[in-house]
């Protein structure tokens, strides 16, 4: 086992199966462009150099350019590490002219001066590469320093030295002591399409003990606005925002035959959270059966979903399919066989099964 981890890491052994099945229903696509090479400080907002005329989006180049930054592929992301100054700096495309910045130590011996941290987003037009907005999500972050005594910002949790708690298998924590220090971090969370989600967490720690956990949900809209953010008790697994933006919906993952630890569920849960009201509308818990997050009509060029937008939860022989009715403000459930399912994926539409036998749950 690694030494370090991180505080916010994304586990990705519960996330195969669903995103497995979600690659081979979508396909996303990719603009790139040209620019110049790699000669700003990443630490600035300034510097995007003019592009005389829109670029023909290509999905298989070998570099993407944003502003100052050359990307290059690797697989089907497009990625950069850089250094400047005493910082090592690893930027992502998320989507085309949305970028993550990640910074941490140039060298290896400095990793406790500059922990590993996730800093920014940075959101460029799609025609001419500029910069068109940076937000620093150490400014958004909801734990801050004047609040919380002793906090480091960034790093990760040493699995060598430090006694990580959680709950047991009947999900009940042991008794611990109170907090004396605190470390928080910034992690971009899975999504499936529309909105970015930044997660924000703080592990409570007594002296080398981790004694507690906070999770919040930063959502960004494709202008990097701020829509909400929103206090959630364990990390998701996935997460989306439904069509008109009224709905935060999210699924949560349990380990299998293990006990959680302090970011983990219990039970694999499926929740909607309703954005105007701030409360939540909606959720249900699945045993031992994972819950995915299904666009059912998706636009790649917008990110957004274009019609149907859906829950799956997994069994061996059929699924529980749920459609969130945004209009109505109601939940319509499906039990449905693996070949049902098998239509609803090929037609990419849960019209198609409407005339099976249904329940609503109004939210």
């Amino acid at each position: 086992m690694s030494q370090i981890f991180s505080l916010f890491r994304l586990r990705l052994r519960c996330l195969f199966p669903i995103f497995a099945l979600l690659s081979l229903l979508f396909l996303d696509c990719s603009s790139s462009g040209a620019a110049p090479d790699n000669k700003e400080n990443v630490n600035t907002a300034a510097g995007s150099v003019p592009v005389t005329k829109p670029i023909t989006p290509k999905k298989l180049e070998r570099y993407h350019y944003w502003g100052n930054y050359r990307l290059e592929r690797n697989g089907d992301s497009y990625q950069l590490d850089t250094t400047v100054n005493q910082y090592r700096y690893g930027i992502n495309e998320i989507r085309p002219g949305i970028l993550s910045l990640n910074r941490g130590a140039r060298h290896e011996e400095d990793a406790d001066r500059f922990p590993p941290n996730l800093i920014a987003l940075e959101f460029y037009d799609t025609l001419t590469h500029q910069l068109k907005k940076r937000v620093d999500l150490g400014k958004m972050s909801p734990y801050k320093p004047e609040q919380y005594k002793n906090l480091k910002i960034g790093g990760g949790l040493d699995y060598e030295y430090m006694e990580i708690y959680g709950p047991d298998t009947n999900c009940q924590w042991p008794s611990l002591p109170k907090p004396n220090n605190f470390i928080s971090t910034n992690q971009r969370m899975p999504s499936v399409f529309g909105y970015n989600f930044i997660g924000f967490a703080l592990a409570h720690l007594a002296d080398y003990k981790v004694v507690g956990w906070e999770n919040s949900l930063g959502i960004f809209d494709a202008s990097g606005a701020l829509k909400a953010m929103v206090k959630i008790d364990k990390e998701p697994s996935s997460c989306a925002v439904s069509k008109q933006g009224k709905f935060l919906c999210y699924a949560t993952y349990a380990p299998r035959n293990s006990t959680s630890e302090p970011w983990e569920d219990c039970t694999n849960r499926l929740i909607i959270y309703d954005l105007q009201r701030k409360s939540i509308v909606f959720s249900r818990e699945f045993p031992n059966h994972p819950v995915g997050i299904l666009p059912y009509v998706f636009d790649p060029e917008l990110y957004q979903p274009s019609s149907d937008f859906g829950f799956a939860v997994y069994y061996e022989k059929y699924k529980t399919l749920f459609y969130l009715d945004e209009d109505n403000r109601a939940v319509h459930e499906y039990s449905i066989t693996n070949e049902e399912y098998s239509q609803v994926c090929k037609q990419k539409s849960v019209k198609s099964i409407l005339n099976n036998k249904k329940t609503s749950s109004k939210i």
